[in-house]
């Protein structure tokens, strides 16, 4: 990757971090090592023809961000002790007398009932040895201003527990086992991958997640998107943010329905899609399908849907452009399947079978009525239980 440190904090977060018209955001703060004297943990960067999953976006570290880039050829722990770290992350997270904080901070009003963004982290401390007993930390703390109510977006997926080294990683033979495997990516050096060709100079680094908290429509928050080393300043970490997810006004149409996912509806099924918007007075909708089918070009219904839901009935990609009174404009899209009735034998013939030595018993193979019943649809599965 390449970074870019020229950029102002209201430059990396409205320019680079913030995809949207609809986005009102003030108060632009950050602070680094070169608030004390020390080195620049702040940047935006480019992924520059790697392979790291991010083709863009910002990048916050507990080090000197020049070295961010790839190879991962050098162990590093910048920063020295008069850099300090961050007191709202220690209260947020397990981590005690941080070091090294980098973060950036910002006001914004939301649209809609949910905010989201993608994120990575990456850490030295992914050496095959530490992940088992210590781990810096980071944060993103929501903060109501109206309400009071703070909230810490980087946990693990389905949780409230932040994430930390020492809860993502394979399993370290002789030391600890794996936990949470799913969400670790890859070690940046041998024998698992060559390290003259990592991304980023950083040992290890777990797969993209996204960071989502609920939101009030309307209210005035504060986010704050935190680093900082734990205990002392050795063995950086970093966090990667996506360029364009942060999601402040953007259109939520709910989930993809499909036939693979299990949940697509059934052919002659009206499906009515509900946003998840809270539109202030003089909110407009139009809605739109995507014809054909996979073109990307979206034309507007005749005649015109303008309400704030959808009737649908058919497989098809549909978009709802909001005007929100005129100040911005935002759309968001889903795609909703309709699939056939399955087709199956209710009444299958009866299992017959021979009971040789007249005992009252005789053993039944329940799977030879499989055929019968998926009439041999390969894609039907049975399974048979005693109740």
């Amino acid at each position: 990757i390449t970074v870019d440190e020229t950029l102002t904090t209201q430059q990396l977060v409205e320019d680079i971090l913030i995809n949207s018209t609809c986005a009102e955001v003030s108060n632009f703060i950050q602070s680094t090592g070169t608030d004390f004297g020390d080195d620049n943990g702040i940047a935006a960067f480019d992924a520059n023809g790697s392979d790291f999953p991010y083709a863009s976006g910002i990048v916050l570290t507990t080090g000197n961000v020049a070295n961010a880039p790839g190879p991962n050829l050098t162990l590093h722990s910048d920063g020295g002790t008069g850099w300090p770290g961050d007191i709202d992350l220690e209260t947020v997270t397990t981590a005690t007398n941080t070091n090294n904080a980098s973060y950036i901070q910002f006001d914004f009003i939301p649209s809609t009932n949910e905010i989201s963004f993608d994120f990575i982290f990456a850490s030295e401390e992914y050496n095959q040895n530490f992940e088992c007993t210590f781990s810096d930390a980071f944060a993103f703390i929501l903060t109501d201003q109206v309400t009071g109510v703070v909230q810490n977006l980087a946990v693990l997926p389905g949780t409230t527990i932040p994430i930390e080294v020492t809860n993502i990683h394979p399993e370290v033979v002789g030391q600890c086992q794996a936990i949470n495997e799913q969400y670790f990516d890859k070690y940046n050096f041998e024998p698992f991958n060559p390290a003259a060709l990592a991304a980023i100079d950083f040992n290890g680094q777990i797969v993209s997640l996204t960071a989502m908290g609920p939101v009030i429509a309307g209210n005035d928050y504060t986010i704050k998107l935190v680093i900082a080393d734990e205990t002392d300043t050795l063995l950086d970490s970093a966090v990667f943010l996506r360029e364009g997810s942060f999601s402040l006004g953007n259109v939520d149409l709910g989930v993809d329905l499909t036939v693979p996912t299990g949940n697509a509806r059934c052919d002659g099924e009206i499906y009515t899609i509900v946003p998840n918007v809270t539109s202030p007075s003089g909110t407009t909708y139009e809605w739109q399908y995507e014809d054909p089918l996979g073109s990307g070009v979206f034309v507007p219904f005749v005649p015109a849907e303008t309400g704030l839901t959808l009737q649908v009935s058919v497989t098809g990609n549909y978009k709802l452009i909001v005007n929100f009174g005129g100040t911005c404009q935002s759309e968001g899209t889903v795609f909703i399947e309709f699939a056939a009735p399955i087709i199956f034998n209710p009444t299958p013939a009866s299992l017959v079978v021979c009971d040789a030595d007249n005992d009252g018993f005789a053993e039944f193979t329940l799977h030879d009525a499989d055929l019968d019943i998926t009439i041999g649809d390969p894609d039907l599965f049975v399974t048979y239980h005693p109740t």
